[in-house]
Order: C-alpha cells, then sequence, then structure tokens
C-alpha cells in the first residue's frame, strides 16, 4: 500500500474553498456572507441562519449576464465587516445583526448559539468596522454535528 500523498499544504488557497451552485436568478457579490440552502448558494441574512452558513463568497453571479452555474466559497478566511457600534476582544463570536445582507450586512457580538464568525482582532474603543475570522468547519453545523 503507498503511503499518503499530500496534495495541498497549509495556506495553499485551494484548500479552504469550494464551489457550490447558484440559481441563475441569483445576485451574489464577492465578499458576500453566503449560505447553502437545498444544495444552491444564496446570501446569508438572517442570525438564525447558521446552520446552513457556508463561508464568503469569493466569485460572484449576477442574474441573466453571468454564464456561471456556480460560485467560488472560502470556508475559511478572514475579512473586514461593519459590526454594531461597540468595543470587541479577538475571539469573540459575532452573529449576523438584523436582516440585511450582502453589502449591508452588519455583525454583532454573540453568546455562542448564532456564531457564524470570530472577531480577529481587539477594539477597546467604540467600531463599527471589524476583521474577523470565518471558520465553517469550528462551527460544526453545515456538516457534522450541529453544535446549537
Amino acid at each position: 500500500m503507498p503511503a499518503p500523498e499530500i496534495r495541498f499544504y497549509g495556506g495553499d488557497e485551494r484548500m479552504d474553498r469550494y464551489s457550490i451552485p447558484v440559481d441563475s436568478a441569483q445576485t451574489i457579490k464577492p465578499g458576500w456572507f453566503v449560505n447553502e440552502v437545498a444544495g444552491e448558494c444564496v446570501p446569508t441574512d438572517a442570525a438564525t441562519e447558521d446552520a446552513v452558513f457556508a463561508g464568503v463568497a469569493i466569485t460572484g453571479h449576477t442574474p441573466n449576464k453571468d454564464y456561471r452555474s456556480e460560485i467560488s466559497v472560502a470556508e475559511t478566511c478572514e475579512v473586514e465587516v461593519d459590526v454594531v457600534s461597540g468595543t470587541y476582544t479577538r475571539g469573540e463570536g459575532l452573529k449576523i445583526s438584523g436582516t440585511d445582507y450582502g453589502d449591508d450586512l452588519t455583525l454583532a457580538a454573540d453568546a455562542g448559539a448564532n456564531t457564524i464568525a470570530w472577531a480577529a482582532e481587539t477594539k477597546s474603543s467604540a467600531v463599527t468596522r471589524l476583521r474577523v475570522r470565518v471558520e465553517v468547519w469550528r462551527l460544526k453545523k453545515l456538516r457534522g454535528s450541529v453544535d446549537a
């Protein structure tokens, strides 16, 4: 039996991305937080959608203008997003605030049940923009057992 072969190393951009089919009528822009629902990609737009959260869109899709039938999604990445005004501590859980999505998405502090990302930096004075860490596998919700 041959020894296992290493295909990708940590930090390799191919390691933490995958493709999800997208409906031809759906608009998704790079950087949007997205869900996988019924096998298709849709924008994340509610705090309670943490169980189907798929990651951050790397490529986008424009209805009736795009030939792609799927988009690339990063399930591990660091992004800068709008947050509810406040102070944040590195490692603090964050969830969707309200029902805005896409360009208007805002995250807020979360005690755990609806967490989809973690603060990647500490801000001791009130901010409305923050670097956050997305790690879909760490959530153990989309695949594997549900924690919440």
